[in-house]
């Protein structure tokens, strides 16, 4: 590798020496190292300052510090860049930032010497289209497309089709759109199946359904799903994984497939997604 970018959440000031410490060791090894521009006004240093953006089209890895939520927030600034990333966790649970700062500088050497694998996570695409006949242009999710209801007072009602062919009528607090990767959180919580984040499927977890042959379903990855709001008057939102909110309201139309762009993760050799289930959620254990 000859150019790895670093990419920060820059509340997480505890990072700040570590991430020094790995410019240095890149530095040492002959790599240019980038930092990204907000990252690089708070701690400096030799790196070069360069926007996030063009960070993911000039350089062979990026290094993200932070939790899930920032590697969804670079996930979606990614624009389909074939750039592998590789999440370095601070605080938090952490399922995209598998590595843990005590195994930053072993699983880089690994990366860096080309001994890492490279899982392709599937992402999805989500369009709306209001009733008033305006579009909403399409956003990309690596973890979860949610509908939800905003108030307290009264359930929402969701229509779905798969393939233009009706599936269900959803009296619900919400619906959750997963992909594999995204199903061991939000979905996960709402009682949705764990699905190995390599497998080419999508996911639909209701929220609190008011009936009880409403499960969890997986669809194939091939399929597209149309969620239609039939709720009158019922706060509606859509969220694009936690970081894009959309207004939507009644008899407007949800469009859900799999996106063209998918995520490259840099992952250790030495540590399987099986490992992580173990570790993170005490999988197995009685």
């Amino acid at each position: 590798m000859k150019r790895i970018g670093i990419v920060a959440n820059l509340t997480k000031t505890s990072a700040f020496p570590l991430i020094k410490r790995v410019v240095a060791w890149l530095l040492e090894r002959g790599i240019q190292v980038s930092l990204d521009s907000e990252a690089h006004k708070s701690i400096g240093g030799p790196a070069e300052s360069c926007r996030t953006q063009e960070m993911t089209n000039c350089s062979d890895l990026i290094i993200i510090f932070g939790g899930d939520g920032t590697m969804l927030n670079i996930a979606q600034q990614m624009d389909g860049a074939p750039t592998p990333i590789i999440g370095i966790k601070v605080g938090g649970l952490g399922f995209l930032t598998a590595v843990t700062e005590d195994e930053v500088f072993a699983t880089l050497e690994e990366v860096v010497a080309g001994r890492h694998r490279i899982e392709k996570r599937m992402m999805l695409g989500c369009s709306v289209f209001h009733h008033d006949g305006s579009k909403h242009r399409e956003h990309v999710a690596l973890n979860d497309v949610v509908v939800q209801r905003d108030s307290l007072e009264r359930m929402l009602t969701l229509e779905t089709y798969v393939d233009n062919e009706f599936l269900a009528s959803y009296a619900c607090d919400g619906l959750i759109v997963s992909t594999p990767t995204g199903s061991t959180a939000h979905s996960l919580s709402a009682g949705g199946p764990i699905v190995y984040p390599e497998a080419q499927v999508i996911v639909l977890t209701p929220i609190c359904p008011h009936m009880l042959t409403n499960r969890p379903l997986v669809l194939s990855s091939e399929q597209t799903l149309r969620v239609i709001v039939v709720s009158e008057g019922v706060s509606t939102g859509l969220m694009i994984d936690g970081q894009i909110a959309i207004r939507v309201h009644q008899w407007d139309n949800i469009i859900v497939r799999k996106s063209p762009s998918s995520l490259n993760l840099a992952a250790s050799p030495n540590k399987s997604y099986f490992e992580v289930l173990r570790t993170k959620l005490n999988w197995g254990r009685r």
